[in-house]
Parts: structure tokens; C-alpha cells; sequence
């Protein structure tokens, strides 16, 4: 995770990761007054009551219907399986977010961080809210999308304010070489200018994912009613071309944010070490994971592999594999965040 005591000056047990450099603290001037520290650690204190009160109470209710549904010739393992998931995911985010609010020592970062960080019981109770309530299923995967786009976005303007804000991190890229692209791209691109236009394109993407992201959604709401938006299938439907898109931006801003991070990856360790590709790799494991997940699960259905079960018709039954795995993916992502 982002160690809220890393950014600690006043901590002396972080002295051996906080070695000075020559480098002044871009992020200096972001520092919170003590009297912001007091109100995050009394907000600390009043989450943490919540979290815990929420989560015994969800689990008391939980534990209350597997006994319930014991022996009603049902198979509500995965439901409960998946709840659990979601419990251990949601506890150990919970438990990051209140130890920032106890270290409340950079709120601009900070804030970034939390806000990319709650992706991962944002997605996980959205996709057990789908498993349970099938006919609601599109419009959770509409609430998903839309916050996954503002993820991407706050991991790209966090890397900004890592470097001092919008104007260091332009005279910092002024004084390196272009960068060549990467992959299948380098052959046909050509190289981005490092200056105010490289900030510019990455901005530029990562607003645009979230307004497709966002019409996505709106599509959703408005042709689900109608029974247009076929989830499920790959065909000549609203579906797949609406994922064209969707698919085409967020690669677009996913390209534009790992050129900006290869571009300050070494500035991201000094004058401190906010250890940079462990973030990086867990931010896009959220996303490309699900979405392969989600692409895999729809070409099963599509070639016949997956088939109607116990009453619930091929879609159901995908539907209901996909949001599981989702469920499932949010554990491991969740400890990745606790190590990043």
C-alpha cells in the first residue's frame, strides 16, 4: 500500500526510508496542518466503529441465512463463498483506508490513493448485489464501469501530484529524451514530445475514458429497459459495439498512463521511495483482470460451452461465473494493495 508513514516526517521509526537526497520534496507544500491531522484521526476512530459495526452485523445476517437456507435442496455455497470474499476484501481495504486517516500527513496524495483504493470492495459488493439480484446485474456492472474510469484518472493525476503538481512534472519531462513506445505500437507511432503536449495526451485520454465510461452506463440505464443491451453475447448488438469503444479508451488511457510512469519512474524514488511499479501493478490487475474475466466468460457462452443449469439459461449461468470470479479476484487484489 501507500505507507501513510512514509510520508511521516515526524516519525522517527521512518527515518531509513525517508533518507535525505539532494532533491527537495516536490510534495512539500501539500502537508496537512495538525489540526486537519486531529480531524482525520477523530474521522479515523468514527470509521473504524462503523467498519466494524457494518461488517458484524452483515456477517451476523449472513451467518443467520446459511442456517436458514440449510437443507432447502438448494446449493448457496457460492453465494456464501462469495460474501465471504467479499468481507476479507472489504475488511482489509477498510483497514488501509483508516490507517491513511490515522497518518493523515499529504491529503492531496492521500486522497488520490483512497479513492483508487476502495475500487476494490466498490466492485466486490457491486458483484455480489449481482449474483444475488440477476435482473439488477447490467445496472451493477454500469456502477463498476463508472467507477473503475475515475480510478484510472485519479492514478494518473496522482502520479502528478507525486512530481509537485502540473508545472514541475512539465519542466521535469522537458529535461528527458523522448520516449520510444512500446510493444506493437513503436513501429507506427511517433514519438511524444517531452513537454506540456505529453501531459496534455495523457490528460486528454484519461478524461475521455471517463466520458465513455460514463456514456456506457447511461447506455445501459437506457437500453436495458428495452432489452437492447445483450451483456452476454458477442454479436452485432448494442453490447459490442458500445465495448468497442469502452474497450479502445480504456486501453487508450491505460497506453497514455504507463508512458507517463515509464517516462518519472525514477523521479517517483526520490526524494522518496513511493515505490511506484507495485501500485501500478496492482491498479492494473483490477482492470485488465476483470475485463478478460468478463471477454472469456462471454466468448464461452457465444461458442456453446456454457450452457443452461438448474433452471437458469446460459446467460444466468454466466452472469453468475463472472461476478464470482470478481468476488474472488478482489481477495488476492486487496492483499496486493496491502504490499504495494
Amino acid at each position: 500500500m501507500l505507507d501513510p508513514q512514509v510520508i511521516d516526517d515526524e516519525n522517527p521509526s521512518t527515518v531509513p526510508l525517508l533518507q535525505p537526497h539532494e532533491k527537495e520534496d516536490p510534495n512539500a507544500s501539500f502537508r496537512s496542518t495538525p489540526e486537519e491531522k486531529s480531524k482525520c484521526e477523530a474521522a479515523g476512530r468514527q470509521v473504524f466503529i462503523c467498519t466494524a459495526l457494518a461488517f458484524a452485523g452483515f456477517a451476523i445476517f449472513i451467518t443467520n441465512r446459511a442456517v436458514t437456507d440449510n437443507g432447502d435442496g438448494r446449493d448457496n455455497a457460492t453465494y456464501y463463498s462469495a460474501a465471504a470474499f467479499v468481507i476479507i476484501s472489504s475488511l482489509m481495504t477498510m483497514r488501509e483506508v483508516i490507517l491513511h486517516l490515522f497518518h493523515w500527513n499529504n491529503p492531496v496524495l492521500q486522497t488520490r490513493y483512497i479513492s483508487i483504493i476502495l475500487l476494490v470492495p466498490w466492485m466486490g459488493i457491486f458483484s455480489f448485489c449481482s449474483l444475488r439480484f440477476y435482473d439488477g446485474e447490467v445496472y451493477f456492472e454500469a456502477a463498476i464501469d463508472g467507477y473503475e474510469a475515475f480510478v484510472v484518472y485519479s492514478y494518473g493525476s496522482m502520479l502528478i501530484e507525486l512530481l509537485g503538481g502540473e508545472e514541475a512534472a512539465i519542466e521535469l519531462l522537458k529535461t528527458k529524451e523522448p520516449l520510444n513506445h512500446r510493444c506493437c505500437c513503436a513501429p507506427f507511432c511517433d514519438k511524444w514530445p517531452m513537454d506540456e503536449t505529453f501531459i496534455a495526451r495523457v490528460k486528454w485520454a484519461l478524461k475521455w475514458l471517463i466520458y465513455v465510461k460514463l456514456g456506457h452506463a447511461v447506455l445501459i440505464i437506457i437500453t436495458e429497459p428495452l432489452k437492447q443491451y445483450d451483456n452476454m453475447q458477442i454479436a452485432w448488438n448494442l453490447f459490442t459495439l458500445s465495448t468497442i469503444f469502452v474497450v479502445y479508451f480504456t486501453v487508450n488511457g491505460m497506453y497514455s498512463t504507463i508512458m507517463f510512469y515509464t517516462a518519472v519512474k525514477d523521479d517517483l524514488t526520490e526524494p522518496k521511495d513511493w515505490q511506484p511499479t507495485p501500485k501500478l501493478f496492482s491498479f492494473k490487475a483490477i482492470l485488465l483482470l476483470s475485463h478478460v474475466t468478463g471477454l472469456i466468460i462471454a466468448i464461452l457462452v457465444s461458442s456453446g460451452a456454457i450452457k443452461s443449469a438448474q433452471g437458469w439459461d446460459e446467460d444466468h449461468v454466466a452472469a453468475f461465473l463472472q461476478n464470482w470470479c470478481y468476488c474472488l479476484l478482489m481477495v488476492f487484489i486487496s492483499i496486493l494493495n496491502s504490499f504495494a
